[in-house]
């Protein structure tokens, strides 16, 4: 019986050693799909945040341009709070178009507007930008 209990030994610790480097395998696995994971959700949340700031420069301009179709002394130089978030409405360039720039940053997520008015009443839009810069 003495000649066979090494073989016994060795194939618990063949065993033993399998179920280490599978372990290993396995936890590699799993922690690379946590790491796509967390990349994958901090994308959505930073989407999802650049969404939200474009919707509401987007009714902060709306807002902008029914004031100035409403009253010719509208300047702009103001900020406008929509959905709890806070817009910044910039002056109001005159010339023989009107041009009107909105801003609004949430967390990180940043969104611009540019919009050029051909007429002030009825308002009517030349051009429309939504961009990183103006």
């Amino acid at each position: 019986m003495s000649v066979y209990r090494p073989l016994l030994q060795r194939r618990g610790s063949v065993m033993l050693l399998s179920t280490l480097i599978m372990g290993t395998i396995l936890l590699s696995i799993a922690i690379a799909g946590f790491d796509a994971l967390s990349y994958e959700r901090g994308a959505n949340v930073a989407h999802a945040q650049q969404a939200q700031a474009l919707a509401v420069a987007t009714g902060c301009m709306e807002y902008a341009m029914q004031r100035l179709g409403q009253t010719a002394s509208y300047g702009g130089s103001q900020t406008y709070p929509i959905d709890g978030q806070i817009c910044t409405i910039l002056p109001i360039e005159v010339s023989t178009v009107w041009t009107i720039k909105t801003q609004v940053t949430i967390q990180q997520a940043t969104a611009r507007i540019r919009v050029v008015l051909s007429s002030r009443s009825p308002v009517t839009i030349s051009v429309w930008q939504e961009g990183a810069a103006f």
